[in-house]
């Protein structure tokens, strides 16, 4: 409001349907995405990329939808997964692998906008802040990282029979130790996890893609070093505050303190954290639609 509605109206009255095509170009991040998570995948498995889309698909849609903390979403997936044929254990440890990889990758997309950011003058005092916020994040993808080495899963249920003594555990403590096998056994497949994290990186910057291309069609082009900038650390800062539900007005104060750093109207980048969040419902309400449906053929077979 203290933008101006009638500002905000006119800026997205330039771009007008053209807008249908930021909706459809998320597919190229979803695809590239689903390659990453395919190449961790046994070939013995035959899985489709079209499936794999599909449910990385679902899975966004649960994360950015629903107040799920950016993770309910995965688990998803290695249901969907799952219901392929697939072992549960072994679902479950490649969406654990994808994820890690993809939360490193992140970190190597968001250290890209930092550089760039540096290169803005009168940025350069948030610099050091942001690389601070990295360096802290780091750290907690690294224990993530050694927890899932160590066998985090069989450990966590050996104490909890040490703990509620009485109570059987065997069958758990079974399946979580396969699990920290699966998820062992992956770690160990170096090339898979180097084809895994190379698609996932260019899944991120890919998403820049979007912020390029809106800005474009709102009549304000920018680089694609700025689009980075904009993308990678908007996405920092909604990943940084995950609790909050859909990041609801995080990520679009983000971008508008962003967006003024680099030069961008207030009113455009309004308008562009408008789009952003505007596909999120038009490409996740359908996802949320198909999974519900999904499920309900599974509930009446069974």
């Amino acid at each position: 409001m203290r933008e101006g509605v009638h500002d905000l109206v006119a800026v997205l009255s330039i771009a007008g349907w053209s807008l249908a095509g930021v909706v459809a170009f998320r597919i190229v991040p979803l695809l590239i995405d689903s390659f990453g998570w395919r190449s961790l995948i046994s070939p013995n498995n035959h899985v489709s990329t079209f499936f794999i889309l599909r449910a990385r698909w679902v899975a966004e849609s649960f994360n950015t939808l629903l107040p799920v903390a950016q993770v309910g979403g995965h688990v998803i997936r290695a249901r969907m997964l799952a219901k392929q044929g697939v072992t549960a254990t072994e679902s479950a440890a490649t969406v654990m692998v994808d994820f890690t990889m993809g939360t490193t990758t992140q970190f190597i997309f968001i250290a890209m906008g930092v550089g760039l950011l540096g290169a803005v003058e009168k940025a350069e005092g948030n610099t050091i802040v942001l690389l601070a916020g990295i360096a802290v994040a780091f750290l907690l993808l690294l224990g993530f990282y050694v927890s899932q080495r160590i066998g985090f899963f069989s450990s966590a249920t050996k104490f909890l029979q040490k703990i509620m003594r009485g109570r059987q555990f065997t069958s758990l403590i079974g399946g979580a130790e396969t699990l920290d096998q699966k998820i062992a056994g992956l770690y160990r497949q170096h090339r898979k996890l180097l084809v895994c994290a190379c698609w996932r990186l260019l899944a991120w910057i890919s998403k820049s893609g979007e912020v390029a291309l809106s800005l474009y069609l709102l009549g304000s082009a920018v680089t694609f070093s700025k689009a980075i900038i904009l993308e990678s650390l908007g996405t920092a800062v909604a990943s940084a505050l995950f609790f909050i539900p859909g990041a609801l007005g995080v990520r679009e104060g983000g971008i508008l303190i962003l967006g003024n750093l680099l030069g961008i109207p207030p009113d455009v980048a309004l308008a562009l954290a408008l789009i952003k969040r505007g596909r999120e419902v038009v490409v996740g309400v359908p996802g949320l639609l198909f999974w519900t449906y999904a499920e309900g053929r599974v509930l009446r077979k069974n």
